[in-house]
């Protein structure tokens, strides 16, 4: 025996700091020796169990028998291998000091570190947590880095504990990024895919690794290899057949070009050899996403696809003139297609002809066109003045100050633009100036900015800006060079901070020159919401549609996007999903052509969307994926089916979803108010709480009659009784029972389950006056608050239960008038408390009064105006004409007769006298809510149009159904107002409002254009 070991695993207190040297390096048949020692100290069994790179459950047996064992060894193998600790005398120590507190606390301590199988709180805390310092210094003499001490730490834990934590997603990772290669061999086909593809991207990976990989079942695997620049180009060619197609497009990308022409053609045999037309778009689609794709290639595609892709292939960032030429020998190519050839050709009498053709998606695809001459420039301005066209145009032309000045003349009216632009051209434009320009949101196209970072006023703040996004223009600024060759250091480009980046996207406001530089230079994640930005260049976005990501997809139907050409919209109603292609229809953004295809979708939600904006349109349908109601499976999939769970009123479909399989479906059908009672009853046995839920809400204040209210109450009894159902849904059914009696023995049951609920309904006076007593006695009974909705109090209960109240006694007051059915204990509690009437959430009652009874709480002169008014306001028609005149009158001097006045249940005469009176009084906020709420006549609507407040107006255009030529009057009211509650009417629809007229609102409103746009698409009109 090693004598020197001998002495160091009985010694208390350990000094020597290579003691763990000393236990890595003795032999097995030693440490075994030193171990079985009965003076051997729990340290020394300790570190022999965590430095020792041969420690197995073997030698872990011998140390936790040990009768010196440490506890937190004895609780990390009581989580791992709870039987081999079940019976060793540290155990039996450790349960002994458990009797008391303090052990007990202790062990839940030791516990609490090993509750989870979480490798990296194993090595880096519990284990190895005071050795680091010690480990980093003991192997050979070399200090480890932050990976090397790691990847030591992991080679000393014994190898049952990473096993056991094998299963945990954060231990797969600490395993992937640090485990030495030589043990993660073993590890990395046990690895989660995603945890797999983190170890692939180490830097000490053998290159046969990716061989392996690439053929791996896992779709992560895959990509991380076509993605990893050490893959061989032997690997990416296989990568390149491959079925995904991201993987394919990412091999086909990284392959040099004679090879990737040679693998595209190989495709393009084997798709020839299928002979289908959906195996050749698998091709084409495969050269389009490239983003190196050979102009060869493109070519074939613009000569072989349809017009769709043929378009597409004109757009890719690729083509050239041997792509356009390919194109223009089609014959039958629609407009729609020669969006590329107008952003791209050369040839003047194409120009000239895509200019008189006069579409405004292809003069916004010709103002990007650099071929342009000034003349074609002016042409197309003259065809369509629009600020687009003239940013781009006015970019093209940068270095030609005088043609950027008469194409300025040509653009509309008060265009922002174009008076920025002329500014610009000033040299006199001082500092200020253009620093307000160059934060003008009206003012965001790339030229402002190009021309702002030129000029030699430049504020010296945008400098560090424009270094970094616009270096090129900023050169060619003379007061910039001049600081530069004065300054010793260069100025430091500075960024836009990325949360700020983010925030611009989100918003839709990002500037277009931030755009831009995105398009070019950053991750897909920023440029997709670059294509919902207002300020962004469409003609840069196009070739983006073609790609297979749906978050681009949802990016062009987004709410705030800007309308795209009929390319884009065609490209997504082919390859977008069933949620973007439904998106074109609701919104809008199909054309006729493009509607007709989505009424024939495979998928019923969509069909359906487009039929229904077919109707609105007034379009004829040739044919239409319509839904069959004989069986579940003509319904449609889950977006079909849970639309017409929410709109659909036929009975037999509404059969057909109560019994659908998914619960979602079921639920939302079950909230339907105006489901039949079977049905209702039906859902209300359904074995998914959701569902439950969705019922018991759908059955709440509905009517049954008597027939009906024994199943359901027998139903809901079976709800409150079922144990196995959750709180939520016993709770509800309680609530919901017709006889309330029912419920009553359930009083104080499971802790009080239920209590809130009895509170509510019962009509057991016993309970009440137990509850009263409870409160007397300062038991806090919990929610015991909803005892003010229960119908059934007496008078002395009620005042019994205000006078416990110490807070919102008005609102309290409120809940018993409004749900007491007896008049006497309403009025009696009102005399006695009308103080509290005052306070604020004092609410309505909503009880029905005879014209009587409203006659005796009107004389009753305990009861105040105001109260009266407050409590029963909407009840006064009932009154006679002289008392409804003086309450009236007094009510209008206190500024309340609001709810009197717009009682729907007032007469003609009544109607007539208030509207006088309203008038004489000139009670402007008092007319404009009368004329918003009161249904009026044509006359009475033509003679408040007369009137000089635009407030009055404002009423009659945000409330009534107006005739036609109220609307044409009111479309040119002077007040903006008034226009504006025009637009956001409730009585007179937009599809009533002229075009004109949106027209010009969008363009004043800017914060509505989104929703004027819409409506315009919906018309099938232009969108300008």
């Amino acid at each position: 025996m090693d004598m020197a070991l001998t002495e160091l695993c009985i010694n208390k207190q350990p000094v020597d700091r290579k003691r763990i040297e000393l236990i890595k390096q003795a032999s097995p048949v030693v440490l075994d020796e030193c171990l079985g020692l009965p003076d051997c100290q729990g340290w020394f069994l300790d570190e022999a169990f965590r430095h020792r790179y041969d420690t197995d459950l073997e030698r872990t047996q011998r140390i936790v028998s040990h009768v010196n064992c440490l506890p937190k060894l004895i609780a990390l193998m009581d989580t791992i291998q709870p039987e081999m600790v079940a019976d060793v005398p540290a155990m039996r120590a450790i349960q002994l000091d458990m009797m008391m507190p303090e052990g007990q606390k202790e062990w839940q301590r030791l516990k609490h570190f090993t509750r989870e199988p979480n490798l990296d709180r194993f090595v880096e805390y519990y284990l190895y947590g005071r050795d680091k310092d010690l480990i980093r210094e003991a192997v050979d003499g070399v200090e480890l880095d932050h990976y090397q001490l790691r990847a030591e730490l992991l080679r000393v834990t014994p190898r049952f504990i990473i096993e056991y934590c094998l299963q945990h997603a954060e231990s797969q990772d600490y395993i992937a990024t640090y485990m030495a290669i030589d043990e993660l061999e073993h590890f990395i086909e046990r690895l989660s895919p995603k945890y797999a593809a983190v170890a692939l991207q180490r830097e000490e990976i053998p290159r046969e690794w990716f061989e392996r990989f690439a053929s791996h079942k896992s779709v992560t695997l895959r990509k991380a290899v076509a993605n990893d620049p050490r893959t061989s180009q032997e690997a990416l060619c296989k990568l390149a057949a491959d079925k995904h197609a991201g993987i394919k497009e990412i091999a086909l990308n990284r392959l040099p070009e004679d090879m990737r022409n040679s693998v595209l053609g190989e495709s393009l045999l084997s798709s020839s050899d299928a002979s289908t037309t959906t195996s050749d778009d698998g091709h084409f689609f495969t050269v389009l996403r490239l983003a190196q794709a050979g102009s060869s290639q493109l070519a074939k595609v613009a000569a072989e696809a349809d017009d769709l892709l043929a378009c597409a292939a004109t757009l890719h960032p690729c083509a050239d003139e041997q792509v356009l030429d390919a194109l223009c020998q089609r014959t039958g190519l629609p407009q729609w297609a020669c969006i590329g050839l107008a952003m791209k050709t050369e040839r003047a009498e194409e120009i000239d002809t895509l200019i008189d053709d006069g579409n405004r998606h292809l003069c916004i695809g010709l103002s990007s066109n650099p071929h342009l001459t000034l003349d074609q420039a002016s042409a197309l301005m003259r065809k369509l003045p629009d600020d687009r066209v003239l940013a781009n145009l006015a970019n093209t032309f940068i270095d030609q100050p005088e043609a950027i000045t008469a194409l300025s003349s040509l653009a509309v009216a008060k265009s922002p633009l174009a008076a920025a632009l002329k500014r610009l051209l000033k040299d006199s434009t001082d500092e200020k100036k253009l620093s307000s320009l160059h934060g003008s949101r009206n003012c965001r196209p790339l030229v402002v900015q190009r021309l702002v970072a030129r000029h030699p006023n430049c504020p010296k703040k945008l400098y560090p800006l424009y270094a970094s996004y616009l270096p090129d223009d900023l050169a060619r600024n003379t007061r910039y060079s001049l600081a530069v060759l004065e300054s010793a250091k260069p100025i430091k480009p500075k960024a836009i901070d990325k949360w700020k980046i983010d925030d611009y996207l989100d918003q839709g406001h990002a500037p277009e020159f931030l755009c831009d530089w995105l398009l070019r230079n950053d991750e897909i994640g920023r440029q997709r919401k670059v294509i919902a930005c207002t300020h962004a260049n469409p003609n840069a976005i196009r070739h983006l549609t073609v790609l297979d990501d749906s978050h681009v997809h949802r990016r062009f139907v987004h709410e705030r996007t800007m309308t795209y050409s009929e390319y884009e919209y065609r490209m997504l109603a082919r390859i977008g999903s069933p949620s973007v292609r439904k998106a074109l229809a609701e919104k809008g953004y199909a054309n006729n052509a493009i509607l007709q295809e989505l009424a024939l979708d495979r998928d019923k939600s969509v069909a359906m969307a487009a039929q229904r904006l077919a109707k609105k349109r007034g379009v004829r349908l040739a044919g239409a994926n319509r839904v069959d109601s004989t069986s579940s499976k003509g319904l449609g999939n889950k977006a079909a089916r849970l639309e017409l769970a929410t709109e659909s009123k036929d009975p037999a479909i509404l059969s057909l979803l109560v019994t659908d399989k998914l619960k979602d479906v079921r639920s939302t059908v079950a909230a339907r108010r105006e489901l039949a009672p079977a049905l209702s009853f039906e859902l209300l046995k359904d074995p998914e709480e959701q569902v439950l839920l969705s019922a018991l809400y759908g059955i709440r204040d509905r009517v049954f009659n008597a027939e009906e209210k024994p199943i359901l109450q027998e139903l809901l009894c079976a709800l409150v009784s079922d144990t196995s159902k959750g709180a939520d849904v016993r709770k509800r059914a309680m609530r919901s029972l017709p006889d309330p009696s029912a419920g009553d023995p359930w009083y104080g049951r499971e802790n009080g389950l239920f209590d809130s609920e009895i509170f509510a309904i019962t009509a057991d006076t016993g309970i009440i006056d137990d509850l009263l007593f409870r409160l007397e006695r300062g038991e806090v009974t919990r929610n015991w608050e909803s005892v003010f909705d229960n119908p059934h109090l007496t008078i002395s209960q009620c005042e019994a239960l205000l006078s416990k109240c110490k807070r919102r006694r008005g609102w309290r007051l409120g809940m018993l008038i409004r749900k007491h059915p007896d008049l006497d204990v309403v009025v009696a509690l009102l005399e006695k408390h009308i103080a509290l009437s005052e306070e604020e959430g004092f609410s309505q009652r909503k009880q029905d009064c005879s014209p009587e009874q409203i006659l005796a709480l009107a004389s009753n002169p305990n009861i105040p105006s105001r109260a009266l008014i407050s409590v029963w306001g909407r009840h006064m028609w009932k009154l006679p004409e002289p008392k409804f005149t003086e309450l009236f009158e007094w009510a209008l001097e206190q500024g309340g007769a609001y709810d009197m006045a717009v009682d729907p249940n007032n007469t003609e005469k009544r109607r007539a006298y208030i509207i006088q009176r309203l008038l004489e009084k000139n009670h402007e906020d008092l007319l404009e809510y009368f004329c918003y709420r009161v249904k009026l006549t044509e006359r009475q609507i033509d003679g408040f149009l007369d009137n000089d407040s635009s407030a009055i107006r404002r009423g009659i255009a945000e409330g009534q159904e107006l005739t036609d030529a109220q609307i044409r009057r009111l479309e040119n009211d002077v007040s903006l107002g008034v226009r504006v509650s025009l637009f956001d009417s409730r009585g007179t629809p937009r599809s009533r409002l002229s075009s004109e007229f949106l027209r010009a609102y969008g363009k004043v409103y800017r914060d509505h254009r989104s929703a004027v746009e819409e409506e315009l698409r919906l018309r099938g009109e232009e969108v300008a």
